[in-house]
């Protein structure tokens, strides 16, 4: 019974959603003719072919322009598309959901498992190489550290005993400058 109903439903369906009839034939061809007059245009803006196209346009631009909106509107509003059909039912359209769902997550499921058993053991063994190279590597840095501190300690202690011999020969030069002047 409610197949019934729905057959009914489909054949009482208006022409302009289908895109057929009488007006389905004028969508589709006033759609043909805005993309005519669209085609004269651009030929006309861009001079193709060097024929002076321009110029010949230019007068009768507007009709054209016209027939281009009045095609494009009547190609949209008499039809010249199909609707898509949508199920009326929300139970079949809920279980599509569904299915589709189901579907696309045993996909990932199996995708999943097939790259789980290509990286299993690899992929065990390089996160243990990847974490002892770390190891290795943050030893090595802190022996750097401990190195460049060791040297900047080195460097103060020379620098404090360079400033001691500079004032040490800065005090000598001045008294012996002083000396000679009072002699």
């Amino acid at each position: 019974m409610a197949d019934k109903k729905k057959a009914d439903k489909k054949a009482d369906a208006p022409a302009s959603k289908s895109g057929g009839g009488l007006m389905g034939l004028i969508g589709k061809i006033m759609g043909a003719l805005a993309l005519v007059s669209a085609s004269v245009l651009i030929a006309g803006i861009y001079d193709i072919g060097h024929f002076g196209l321009r110029e010949i346009v230019f007068g009768f631009a507007w009709a054209p322009l016209a027939l281009f909106f009045a095609g494009g509107l009547a190609h949209v509003f008499l039809g010249g598309a199909k609707a898509p059909d949508i199920p009326a039912d929300t139970e079949a359209l809920n279980a599509k959901i569904d299915d589709v769902q189901q579907k696309a997550a045993s996909r990932f499921s199996s995708i999943q498992n097939s790259l789980d058993m290509v990286m299993g053991k690899d992929y065990e063994a390089l996160a243990e190489e990847n974490r002892q190279l770390k190891e290795q590597l943050d030893a090595i840095h802190a022996a750097e550290r401990a190195k460049v501190e060791e040297e900047m300690d080195l460097l103060r202690q020379r620098n404090v005993e360079l400033e001691e011999q500079i004032k040490k020969w800065a005090v000598e030069t001045v008294a012996k400058s002083v000396a000679q002047q009072a002699a």
